[in-house]
């Protein structure tokens, strides 16, 4: 997604995190990222949409995040001793809307 698209989704868009790698160490977690589309074709079963910010887009802002893993494929995050998948959530919002709290986040 472009930072564009990713501020047009409306406010309380609930973006899930799936944890798929996690170091050793604890400090550093790979997330993925994705939101489920209800509301398209209300009688088939839920789009799974990723969240993936292209690569020349990738955030500039001062929150742990490092990169898309590509083995992984998820977000690179670095950190510990706290909710890495709220963290995650809260920079993407703040650096593609300016509101911290735009999108809602839940692990699965």
């Amino acid at each position: 997604m472009k930072k564009d698209e990713l501020a047009a989704l409306p406010k309380g868009t609930k973006l899930f995190c799936v944890l798929r790698h996690k170091s050793r160490s604890g400090m550093l977690h790979i997330i993925d990222l994705f939101r489920i589309i209800t509301d398209v074709r209300p009688e088939y079963p839920p789009d799974i949409r990723y969240v993936r910010v292209f690569q020349d887009e990738e955030p500039k802002c001062p929150f742990k995040y490092t990169g898309f893993d590509a083995n992984y494929q998820g977000y690179s995050v670095r950190g510990g001793n706290q909710d890495m998948g709220f963290h995650l959530v809260y920079g993407l919002s703040r650096w593609a809307t300016g509101d911290p709290y735009h999108f809602e986040y839940s692990w699965v």
